[in-house]
C-alpha cells in the first residue's frame, strides 16, 4: 500500500504492506483506510493498481501495488506564481517516483 498527499500524514508514513483476503476488491482495501481515519473525504479518492487507475470493484491478486491517491489542490503562497509548466513538471517527477512497493 502506498499512500500520498495528506493521507500519508494522517496514516504517519507513506507505506505498508497490508492482509487482505483472496479475491479482495479495491472497495475492501478502502473501507479498512476508512475504519483508520474516520470523516476523510474517502469518495474522493483515486486509488491506482499496479500504476494504473482502478474502479471499486477492482479484484486484488497477491502482489499487486495499490496506491491511494487523494485530490490536489493548489493555489497560494510561493507557488502561485508558478508557471503551467513547471507545475506540470512537479506532478510528472511526482508520478515517476511515486509508485515504490508492493501489497499483500
Amino acid at each position: 500500500m502506498l499512500y500520498f498527499g495528506v493521507l500519508r500524514d494522517k496514516l504517519q508514513g507513506g507505506q505498508e504492506f497490508l492482509e487482505i483476503t483472496d479475491k479482495a476488491i479495491v472497495a475492501d482495501v478502502l473501507n479498512v483506510y476508512r475504519e483508520r481515519v474516520p470523516g476523510f473525504a474517502w469518495d474522493a479518492i483515486a486509488v491506482a493498481v499496479n500504476q494504473e487507475y482502478a474502479k471499486a470493484e477492482h479484484v486484488l491478486k497477491d502482489g499487486d501495488e495499490v496506491a491511494l491517491l487523494p485530490p490536489v489542490s493548489g493555489g497560494c503562497g510561493k507557488d502561485k506564481d508558478k508557471s503551467k509548466r513547471e507545475i506540470q513538471a512537479s506532478f510528472s517527477s511526482l508520478r515517476m517516483t511515486g509508485f515504490w512497493g508492493r501489497s499483500r
